[in-house]
Formats: C-alpha cells, sequence, structure tokens
C-alpha cells in the first residue's frame, strides 16, 4: 500500500515536512489526495474494463470491496455499478 511515507522518501523530505507542503499548495491532506487519485483510476477502469467491482477495488488499493463502494459513493454521488451502468 503506498504511504505517506513512501512518497515523501521519494521525494527526499520528511513526512511531516511533505504532508504540510501538500496541505498548503492543495489544501488537502495525503489520504484525501491518494482517495481522489484512487477514485479517478476506478472510474476510468470502470468505463473501460469489465472486471468486477471487488477487482476494481483491489486494483486501485482498496483491501474491502465495501470500503471502496462507500469512499466511492461518497465522492461521487454514485456507487461504482451505478457508475458503470451509466456510462455504458
Amino acid at each position: 500500500a503506498l504511504s505517506l511515507h513512501d512518497v515523501a522518501g521519494y521525494t527526499n523530505r520528511r513526512p511531516a515536512c511533505f504532508s504540510h507542503l501538500l496541505s498548503k499548495k492543495y489544501n488537502q491532506t495525503f489520504r484525501e489526495i491518494l482517495l481522489q487519485v484512487r477514485i479517478q483510476k476506478a472510474k476510468e477502469l470502470l468505463e473501460s474494463t469489465d472486471e468486477n467491482i471487488q477487482q476494481i477495488a483491489g486494483a486501485v488499493g482498496f483491501n474491502q470491496p465495501n470500503y471502496f463502494s462507500r469512499v466511492f459513493k461518497k465522492m461521487t454521488g454514485k456507487t461504482p455499478r451505478e457508475y458503470r451502468n451509466i456510462k455504458l
């Protein structure tokens, strides 16, 4: 799983410093940004593949499909299944 520590290390910054820079520049936490990236990738997979929801959840870094569905709905207003059906 991708972590703040991993990304901060990649940029040669301490995690606290990296987190502060993200919050200052984007007005969001690392976790919020990571969730947005994961949901965006999930949307792309829902539109372009026939993979089931569990496979997509795992592919974008969610270990629990139910949690993935809750986050997806909170961020998009639709469940993954509803989103896929609209895009078809």
